[in-house]
């Protein structure tokens, strides 16, 4: 049985308390946030590689190439106008690898059909929820840790982009067609994986979870995918292009 509330610490920071705290700093003040050095530590995809960006470029440009005709696009690199991300040129075009790949987990799900409600499961600071909203028509609600959600509040009234939102110490049973999850659920223990699909994850239609530093032999990483395979019918795949150097994974799947 989970339990009514989970307060797991926030994945991948050794100093969970420093992070919150800080991102209720930074929600006050959006300037650089993005390559904030505590920040990145921990959500660094708006600083990765000229060559991670490259990929994720090329991955778009042949399989999407509609998200990047100028009406499309303009919407888009509204992303990087605040936060102050690593900006690069590519064929002209001069945007950030966060948005990049943000716009390739969007080519991903827009092939899933009837979907109105996405949540998100570790929302960061809401450029998911920024680049999917201006791409579909949907109703999108972002989960985080409290400061994380101060820092997203503040940054999607920045963007102009609605959302609604819920704290991850506050958890209720909510539907979505979609849960998305990026490097966030992976990295919690047993009990957490089991507290969202109880309150969350196990009544959707849709799953798509992004799994960084993948290992066969974690008892967490094994444990999110049984939990999807008892009530999804789950594809396991390569993470192509590769967010970073370790060995990742995207996890899909349809409702049983």
């Amino acid at each position: 049985m989970t339990k009514e509330k989970y307060t797991g610490a926030w994945p991948g920071n050794p100093n969970p308390h420093a992070f919150e705290y800080r991102c209720y700093e930074l929600s006050n003040n959006l300037t650089g946030f993005k390559k904030d050095r505590l920040f990145t530590g921990t959500i660094g995809n708006d600083v990765a590689s000229y060559e991670t960006a490259l990929q994720f470029y090329n991955f778009i440009a042949t399989n999407r190439i509609d998200l990047l005709k100028k009406e499309r696009l303009d919407r888009f690199l509204e992303n990087d106008k605040v936060g102050s991300p690593k900006i690069y040129t590519i064929e002209n075009i001069q945007i950030s690898p966060g948005t990049l790949i943000f716009m390739k987990v969007l080519s991903d799900i827009s092939v899933l059909k009837g979907v109105s409600t996405i949540i998100e499961i570790g929302s960061g600071y809401g450029g998911q929820c920024k680049i999917i909203t201006e791409g579909l028509d949907v109703d999108y609600m972002c989960v985080d840790q409290p400061g994380c959600l101060a820092l997203c509040k503040s940054y999607l009234r920045e963007v102009g982009t609605t959302a609604k939102f819920m704290q991850s110490d506050a958890v209720e049973s909510t539907e979505a067609d979609l849960v998305i999850s990026n490097y966030c659920i992976s990295e919690l223990d047993v009990e957490g994986i089991d507290f969202y699909f109880d309150k969350i994850i196990k009544t959707a239609k849709y799953i798509y979870f992004a799994v960084g530093n993948y290992k066969q032999q974690s008892v967490t990483h094994r444990h999110l995918i049984k939990k999807s395979e008892e009530y999804f019918n789950v594809e396991v795949c390569p993470e192509d292009p590769q967010t970073s150097h370790h060995t990742n994974i995207i996890i899909r799947g349809n409702r049983k």
